[in-house]
C-alpha cells in the first residue's frame, strides 16, 4: 500500500490517556505520520522536534493511531478501522479491519476467523439453515446396497480402509489423510460424491462453507466430513458398513466389467511404473501432457492383449534405456521432441524383432520403490483373488482359450461364479445329459471336455474347433474322404472326442459354473478315485 492512500483518511481519536500523541492536535499528528512515511527525518528526530513521550524510538510504530476505511461493517454500517503500519511494513500493509461499536474483524491475510457476538450468532443460524438445506438436498437420495457397481465399491473400501473409519463414524476431512493415502485422490473422492454415495455432513466446520442461500451451499471439500448415504433391504446398517469396508458380498454383472476394471487396474499401475522409470533417465518433458498419456495408454492396451504386465514392465525398461543410448549419441533425431512416441515405436519393434527369432519376453517383478495402489490390491486379491495379476495376460472372454488355466479352477472359478447373470443361451437336451452322466472333466487347449460314461464331448467355440481342426489336418489326422464334411464332423472322426456343435463362450462358461456347482470330479481327481 503507498502512503497516498491512507494520507488523506480521517485518524481515529486516541483517548487512551499517557498515550504519546493524546493531546495531540490532528493536523500535527498527520504532519508526524508524514515526516514518519516519506520525510527525511529520522524517528529520533520526529521525537525531539514534536516533544513526544516516547523512551524508545523502536518503539515508535507500535504508537501509531488507527484511521478509518473505506470498508464497513456488515452489521452496523460503519467504517471499520484498521492500524497503521510500520515504514517497513507499508508497501506489504494488509491490514485486520476491526468495528469500533461490535468488535467485529475482518482480516485480510491468514486463517484468522472472528468471534465477534455478532458472527457467532450469525455461524449459529447458519448451522441451522445448513442442516435444513442439507436434509432437503439429500431427501430420498439414498444408494441401494446392491445397485453400487464393482468400481464403486472398491473406491468405498479404499476409503473406509485408508480413514480406518469405524461404523456410525464421520469420513473425515480429506486434507488429514490425503498425504498418506496411495491412489485415492480428490477425483476420486469427488466421483463418490456426484454418485450421491457421499452426503455432505451438517457437523462440518462452518468455515468450509461458502455462499450460503436458503436452498444451497458452496463447499471446500478437502475440508468437509461426509455420511454415507447407503441403504440396503436385506442387511442392517452395521452390516451393510462390514461389507463395504471388507468387500463382501460383491457381484460383478457380467464378464465385459471384469475385463474392463482389469484392463484399467494394470494399465494405471504399468503407467506409473513407466512414470517412474522415465524420470529416473530425465525423461520428463512430455509425462504430464494429457494427449501423450492417452496415446500412451491406448499403446498399452494393445500390448496387453498379449503379453503380461510383467513382460510390458520388461519391454519398457529396456526401450527406455535404448533411448537413452540413443539421445546419449545423438541418435535420436526429432523423436528427442517425441520422447513417449519414441518409446512406443521402440517397443513395438522389440516384439517383432522378438517374435521373428522365437525368443521369449522376460517377466519382470513390480518395482520395489513403487507401491501398488490400494485399489488395484482389493481388485485382484478381494474381488478376482488372482494373487499373480502382474504375471498373467488379462483374458479375453469374447472370444475364450482355455489353454491358460489349469484344472485347479481357482480363476474359472472366480469367472464363471456370475456367468448366470448374462443373457446365456438355453442349454440344449445333448448338454442337459452329458452333464447329468458325466464321470469327470478337464480343460484342453481348444475347449472343455467332459467325459458321460461313453465319450469325451468336447465343448468350444467355433473359432477354437477351427484351431482345433487345422491343428489335426497338420498331424495328418484328417483323412482325405472327410475333406468337406462339417467341422464338427471332422473332428469327431479325426480324434476321440464327441463333437456336437460350437458354442457361445458364455454358454461354455455357463456349463463350467455348472460343472462346479454339481462337484463333478477332474480328471485326475477321478483318477485318484478310481485307484
Amino acid at each position: 500500500m503507498e502512503y497516498e492512500v491512507i494520507k488523506n483518511c480521517e485518524l481515529v481519536k486516541i483517548q487512551e490517556k499517557g498515550h504519546p500523541f493524546d493531546g495531540v492536535k490532528s493536523e500535527v499528528l498527520k504532519e508526524i505520520i508524514e515526516l514518519y512515511y516519506i520525510g527525511d527525518l529520522s524517528v529520533a528526530k520526529i521525537i525531539d522536534k514534536f516533544g513526544l513521550s516516547i523512551d524508545n524510538a523502536s518503539k515508535f510504530s507500535t504508537y501509531l493511531p488507527f484511521f478509518y476505511t473505506e470498508r464497513k461493517c456488515p452489521y452496523d454500517d460503519l467504517h471499520l478501522i484498521a492500524k497503521l503500519p510500520s515504514k517497513s511494513s507499508l508497501k506489504n500493509f494488509f491490514p485486520d479491519y476491526q468495528c469500533e461499536k461490535c468488535n467485529h474483524i475482518e482480516c485480510t491475510k491468514g486463517n484468522k476467523v472472528c468471534s465477534c457476538n455478532n458472527c457467532q450468532s450469525k455461524k449459529e443460524n447458519d448451522k441451522k439453515k445448513l442442516s435444513a438445506i442439507i436434509y432437503d438436498i439429500y431427501l430420498d437420495s439414498e444408494v441401494e446396497f446392491q445397485d453400487i457397481n464393482v468400481y464403486d465399491r472398491i473406491n468405498i473400501a479404499t476409503l473406509l480402509q485408508v480413514t480406518n473409519l469405524e461404523f456410525n463414524c464421520l469420513v473425515p476431512q480429506y486434507k488429514t489423510y490425503k498425504s498418506s493415502v496411495n491412489g485415492f485422490t480428490m477425483d476420486t473422492l469427488r466421483d463418490l460424491i456426484d454418485k450421491d454415495i457421499l452426503k455432505v455432513s451438517d457437523q462440518t466446520p462452518i468455515e468450509a462453507f461458502s455462499k450460503i442461500t436458503d436452498t444451497s451451499f458452496s463447499y471446500i471439500v478437502d475440508e468437509t466430513l461426509f455420511k454415507l448415504n447407503i441403504v440396503g433391504n436385506c442387511y442392517s446398517g452395521k452390516e451393510i458398513f462390514e461389507r463395504l469396508k471388507y468387500l463382501e458380498d460383491i457381484n460383478v454383472v457380467n464378464t465385459r466389467e471384469y475385463i474392463r476394471l482389469w484392463t484399467e487396474y494394470v494399465i494405471h499401475e504399468l503407467l506409473k511404473i513407466f512414470k517412474f522409470e522415465m524420470k529416473k533417465l530425465g525423461f520428463s518433458r512430455e509425462l504430464d501432457v494429457e494427449e501423450k498419456e492417452k496415446m500412451f495408454c491406448n499403446a498399452l492396451a494393445g500390448w496387453l492383449e498379449l503379453y503380461s504386465p510383467s513382460q510390458v514392465y520388461a519391454l519398457l525398461y529396456k526401450s527406455i534405456r535404448d533411448a537413452d543410448n540413443a539421445r546419449t549419441t545423438g541418435t535420436i533425431g526429432n523423436y528427442r521432441y517425441h520422447e513417449i512416441k519414441y518409446i512406443i515405436v521402440l517397443v513395438d519393434k522389440m516384439i517383432i524383432k522378438y517374435e521373428q527369432e522365437g525368443w521369449e519376453i522376460k517377466n519382470y517383478d513390480y518395482p520395489s520403490q513403487l507401491e501398488i495402489d490400494i485399489q488395484t490390491k482389493l481388485f485382484f486379491m478381494k474381488v478376482i483373488k488372482e494373487k499373480n495379476w502382474f504375471g498373467t495376460i488379462i483374458p479375453d472372454w469374447n472370444q475364450v482359450t482355455f489353454e491358460k488355466y489349469s484344472t485347479t479352477n481357482t480363476v474359472v472359478t472366480n469367472y464363471s461364479e456370475y456367468i448366470d447373470k448374462l443373457e446365456c443361451q438355453r442349454m440344449d437336451d445333448d448338454i442337459e445329459i452329458t452333464l447329468r452322466m458325466a464321470r469327470y472333466y478337464y480343460f484342453m487347449p481348444h475347449g472343455l471336455v467332459i467325459d458321460d460314461g461313453n465319450m469325451e464331448c468336447l465343448f468350444a467355440t467355433s473359432k477354437d474347433l477351427v484351431g482345433y481342426l487345422a491343428f489335426l489336418k497338420e498331424s495328418g489326422r484328417v483323412k482325405a474322404e472327410d475333406l468337406g464334411e462339417r467341422v464338427e464332423t471332422q473332428i469327431s472322426r479325426a480324434s476321440h472326442f464327441y463333437v456336437n456343435r460350437s458354442y457361445s463362450s458364455n454358454l461354455i462358461y455357463y456349463i463350467i459354473k455348472t460343472v462346479i456347482k454339481n462337484r463333478i470330479p477332474t480328471i485326475d481327481e477321478w483318477k485318484k478315485d478310481e485307484n
